[in-house]
């Protein structure tokens, strides 16, 4: 393991930026940091065994910046150049970054700020704003829940705060195994989830990330393994929070509602009902995937989609109901 040179001051916040390959994009990720409006950071690179320039553009950027330092290591996998990289984070808070996005400049500030005014709270996100390679096509805005309820309900179905742009207390390292393995592609879902335990969970809701989407993404890789694991996330998040026996009855309808697949409709639309009526359970975050799960259904050819979409009581929206009218009609026309 290598390391550059690294300055002696105490910063506020250390971003960790794992790297592998990078050297397309690692440029304006690491200017994207450089140029926050909050000044007290130190910025850990982890090289994972690059095969590319990505040491290169960094050395030159640590350099002209001692705020930089470059870890460089041979190839472990994002867990153990995370991992890694921890070790040598020094602040009292640790921002994360991905090599292929881009912070805006109140970014660290804004979830800083937050974590200072709130005790209870270990861990910050924030909004991004997703852009489509290879043209760099900008998505819709996506946006996490921001309250305890909010939280809970997210975690029974992905991470309820986005990897790259969270914010969290360097003192919970000490309390918890942080990116652990066992996990494989969906490692900081696990993380995540453990943390709700110990401590409050939140997302800043304004837009803090340009986050890059491309057809190399982890997510886009390793779909299965990723979705095998996330499965058994879920499964054991739904029986902490609603107990053992509902988690074995609803497994099934469950999953389906995630995938978003599948031929049990009707037993997805009961299931969805009584998830919602839950106690504990925020029926927004329920109908935000109920709605999404009637969309792929109505892209598919499902004739019903907009009329089994209101059935669920209180989950329906009108605007969304006319849009999954108005696809039902365009599929079939």
């Amino acid at each position: 393991m290598r390391m550059s040179a690294h300055g002696s001051r105490n910063p506020l916040v250390s971003v960790l930026v794992p790297a592998y390959n990078a050297q397309r994009t690692i440029g304006l990720a690491l200017l994207s940091m450089q140029r926050q409006s909050l000044g007290e950071l130190e910025i850990v690179v982890v090289d994972d065994g690059s095969t590319d320039e990505t040491a290169t553009i960094v050395t030159a950027m640590a350099a002209r910046d001692p705020r930089i330092l470059l870890v460089s290591q041979r190839n472990t996998g994002i867990v153990g150049a995370l991992n890694t990289g921890l070790q040598h984070c020094r602040a009292r808070f640790v921002a994360r970054m991905d090599a292929d996005d881009y912070s805006l400049p109140w970014r660290l500030a804004r979830q800083v700020a937050l974590l200072e005014a709130s005790p209870e709270v270990g861990v910050c996100g924030c909004a991004i704003l997703p852009l489509h390679e290879p043209w760099l096509r900008p998505g819709l805005p996506q946006r996490m829940p921001t309250h305890v309820a909010g939280i809970r309900t997210r975690l029974l179905f992905n991470p309820p705060v986005m990897h790259p742009t969270v914010v969290f207390r360097r003192a919970l390292v000490d309390v918890a195994e942080f990116y652990p393995a066992g996990h494989p592609h969906a490692e900081d879902y696990a993380l995540w989830s453990r943390l709700a335990h110990r401590t409050t969970l939140t997302n800043d809701r304004r837009l803090g990330l340009l986050y890059r989407r491309t057809a190399q993404a982890v997510s886009n890789r390793h779909v299965r393994v990723q979705r095998e694991t996330a499965a058994r996330i879920r499964r054991t998040n739904l029986a902490h929070l609603l107990g053992e026996e509902f988690a074995a009855a609803n497994a099934a309808p469950h999953e389906e509602l995630i995938a978003r697949e599948g031929t049990d409709t009707a037993g997805v639309t009961a299931y969805v009902e009584r998830l919602a009526a839950a106690p504990g359970i925020d029926p927004a975050v329920v109908a935000d995937h109920w709605f999404g799960y009637c969309l792929a259904r109505a892209r598919a050819g499902d004739r019903d989609a907009a009329r089994r979409y209101a059935v669920p009581r209180g989950l329906a929206n009108f605007v969304r109901r006319v849009a999954l009218e108005a696809i039902c009609r365009t599929v079939h026309a």
